[in-house]
C-alpha cells in the first residue's frame, strides 16, 4: 500500500478558476458520497476496508484539493477511533489489523459461466461493501488475473452500502440516457474534469473526451437498445472483439444474507439496462454470503440461484432491496 502523500507535497492542483462550475458541484457531491461510504464502513467495524478506501481515494484523486482534504480529515477521524495499538500500526503506514479473522473464504466455482446469472436490473439499487480482509477493491474489481467468481464468505463480510441513486455519476448518466439531455447539460464536463485529474492527463481537451469516451457510452446505449443485452461470452461467440478485461467486463454484484444484489462494477451497463427497462440481464456474482447458499433448495447451480432470487423478489415475498 502506498504511503500517505501529504497535501503540501502534491505537485499540482487545478485552481478553482479553471474548474468548470459543474465539476465543482460534482466534486462536492462525490466528496459527500466518499465521506458517507467511509463512515458506513466504520459503523460496521470494517476498519481495514475504510482505511483502504481512504488510501485509494487519496491516490486516485491526489490532484484534487477538495478530495485530498476530505481524505485527510477522514483519516484523522478514523485514527482517533482506533485502539492505540491499531493507531500505531496505521501511522507506520500499514492498514489497521482486524481481530478474530475466520479461516480463508470458500468458493463454489471459479468458472465464469457458473458465476453468471440472469436477473432483473431493477433489483440492483445499492452499492455492495465487501469487508473480508485483503479481498476488497483490488481483488474483486481489479485486474483480470486477480478476479474471483462465486467466492463465499460469512454474512458479516458482505453488507449493503449507499443507494446508487445518490451516486453523482449515476445521476449524470440518467440525465443523459433517460432524460435525453446533452452531455454538457447532463454534467459531462464534470466527468471530463474528473478524468483529467484521475488520469493525470491535464491536456485532455473537452472535445477529445467527448469524441472518445462520451461517444463510446452513447454507442453502447444505442447498441443495447437496438440489439439487446448480451454477456461477454455471447458477444465473443458472435465474433465481437472484447475489451481489455475480456469476459470480466460485466455487471458485477455481491449477494448478502438478505438476498440483496449489491452493485460492484459495470455502472454504465447497469444504468443503461435500468433506463431501457430490460427484463433480465446477465450479471457476474463475485461473492456470496454463505447464509444465502444454505437457504437454496439444493446444490448451487446458476438456474437454481436465478429461481430463488426471482421468488424472493416476487409479490408477497420480501423485496430484494427494501429501503
Amino acid at each position: 500500500m502506498r504511503r500517505w502523500l501529504p497535501l503540501s507535497t502534491r505537485p499540482w492542483s487545478a485552481p478553482a478558476s479553471l474548474i468548470p462550475a459543474g465539476a465543482q458541484a460534482l466534486d462536492r457531491q462525490q466528496t459527500a458520497f466518499l465521506r458517507d461510504s467511509i463512515r458506513q464502513l466504520t459503523r460496521h467495524g470494517a476498519w481495514e476496508q475504510a482505511w483502504a478506501l481512504i488510501e485509494l481515494s487519496n491516490e486516485v484523486h491526489r490532484y484534487n484539493p477538495l478530495f485530498s482534504r476530505a481524505c485527510e480529515q477522514e483519516r484523522a477521524r478514523l485514527l482517533r477511533r482506533l485502539h492505540p495499538s491499531r493507531r500505531r500500526a496505521a501511522r507506520m503506514g500499514g492498514a489497521p489489523p482486524l481481530d478474530g479473522l475466520p479461516s480463508p473464504f470458500g468458493h463454489l466455482s471459479g468458472a465464469y459461466d457458473q458465476a453468471l446469472i440472469a436477473v432483473d436490473p431493477q433489483w440492483i439499487s445499492y452499492w455492495g461493501c465487501i469487508t473480508y480482509p485483503g479481498l476488497g477493491h483490488g481483488r474483486f474489481r481489479g485486474r483480470k488475473q486477480r478476479r474471483f467468481c462465486n467466492a463465499v464468505v460469512d454474512e458479516r463480510f458482505v453488507f449493503r452500502g449507499l443507494a446508487l441513486a445518490k451516486d453523482p455519476q449515476v445521476r449524470i448518466l440518467r440525465r443523459r440516457f433517460e432524460e435525453g439531455l446533452s452531455w454538457e447539460a447532463s454534467g459531462g464536463k464534470a466527468l471530463w474534469h474528473e478524468t483529467r485529474l484521475r488520469t493525470d492527463k491535464t491536456s485532455l481537451s473537452w472535445a477529445r473526451f467527448e469524441q472518445r469516451q462520451l461517444a463510446w457510452w452513447d454507442q453502447l446505449f444505442d447498441t443495447i437498445r437496438r440489439d439487446g443485452y448480451f454477456s461477454q461470452a455471447q458477444l465473443l461467440a458472435q465474433g465481437a472483439a472484447l475489451g481489455r478485461r475480456g469476459l470480466f467486463n460485466e455487471i458485477e454484484v455481491a449477494i448478502n444474507a438478505a438476498g440483496d444484489l449489491l452493485f460492484l462494477e459495470g455502472k454504465h451497463r447497469l444504468v443503461i439496462a435500468q433506463v431501457l427497462r430490460l427484463p433480465r440481464v446477465p450479471v457476474l456474482v463475485n461473492v456470496w454470503s454463505r447464509q444465502v447458499l444454505e437457504r437454496l433448495d439444493g446444490p448451487y447451480t446458476p438456474a437454481l440461484a436465478e429461481t430463488w432470487l426471482a421468488r424472493l423478489a416476487s409479490p408477497g415475498s420480501p423485496a430484494l432491496s427494501a429501503g
